[in-house]
């Protein structure tokens, strides 16, 4: 928790090692459970997370990841576009009572894309910590944020339906074809 990992910052770009943690509140985050390896159920955790994702957000689709270091593993979600939308999933997920057993075992942090590159690079969870108390406690997050809507830069599958008035368009574009009665 409080080491660099040495392989990681010998492998890092060097403009990576300039660069500084910031506390934008509007770019992507990610939302991290750490804890150690044996203080809890995984699979039970991944379970519970999980449904909760599927029971209460039906358009967002979030990302779960687990990553285990020396001592400690992470649970990391990602698909937050912004700080106020990983903060107000921190709180209705602490608030779900099937998720709050496995929940009591884990240390919640919250941490932009951008400064979660520079953890073990530039910088230790342990100072991360006392950057983020600085620039983000208190925070005050609108109580009628709704998460499960579909973010500005949300790409349609491309499976989904067209649309009709385009798709008509379209054929009355393309020129049609005569093959001159000919069938084969």
């Amino acid at each position: 928790w409080e080491g660099r990992n040495s392989a990681s910052t010998a492998a890092a770009d060097s403009m990576l090692r300039k660069d500084t943690l910031q506390a934008d509140r509007n770019t992507d985050y990610v939302f991290i459970l750490s804890y150690s390896k044996d203080s809890l159920n995984e699979g039970q955790l991944l379970y519970d997370v999980s449904r909760f994702n599927f029971t209460n957000f039906n358009v967002r689709n979030f990302d779960i990841e687990i990553v285990s270091s020396a001592g400690t593993n992470q649970m990391r979600l990602s698909g937050f576009i912004s700080f106020d939308e990983v903060h107000r999933y921190e709180q209705e997920i602490f608030q779900d009572s099937a998720c709050r057993i496995q929940l009591e075992h884990v240390h919640p942090i919250l941490i932009s894309q951008h400064n979660l590159k520079l953890i073990d690079v530039k910088y230790t969870m342990e100072e991360y910590e006392k950057f983020y108390q600085k620039n983000f406690v208190p925070s005050k997050v609108k109580k009628d944020l709704k998460i499960d809507e579909q973010p500005n830069n949300f790409i349609w599958d491309e499976f989904q339906d067209a649309d009709k008035k385009e798709e008509k368009q379209q054929q009355e574009e393309q020129p049609t074809q005569d093959d001159g009665g000919e069938w084969y």
